[in-house]
């Protein structure tokens, strides 16, 4: 694909023929959590190897203060700094953390929570 052409082979047999498909020009970007598992020739075609790192507390806790804004969702700054010591310093806990916060409180309306 380095030259923006893929082959596909179609049909099997001796029916078989190999067609050449032009691509358009693009980037293409790869991310794993499992590194390690990646061949060394697959790894090499990716120019740039970056390594990105957890969030820390403080700023997870100010994203879960700003979500929890745009969600209509009151919370104070302890209870902020609970979701965000509790979310392995990623986004993906927080926003989980934050749908299950926006349901309980909707069931507390509804009178629902027992």
């Amino acid at each position: 694909m380095e030259d923006y052409k893929i082959d596909i082979m179609i049909e099997s047999g001796p029916n078989a023929r190999s067609v050449q498909i032009n691509l358009n020009q693009f980037t293409l970007i790869g991310a794993t959590t499992r590194s390690g598992l990646l061949t060394a020739p697959m790894r090499a075609r990716f120019g740039i190897n970056n390594r990105l790192e957890y969030y820390d507390n403080d700023t997870l806790s100010k994203i879960i203060r700003r979500s929890a804004k745009i969600l209509n969702i009151k919370i104070d700054n302890s209870a902020s700094v609970e979701i965000a010591s509790r979310s392995r310093g990623t986004l993906e806990y927080v926003i989980h953390y934050l749908e299950e916060l926006e349901i309980l409180l909707k069931l507390k309306e509804m009178e629902i929570l027992i």
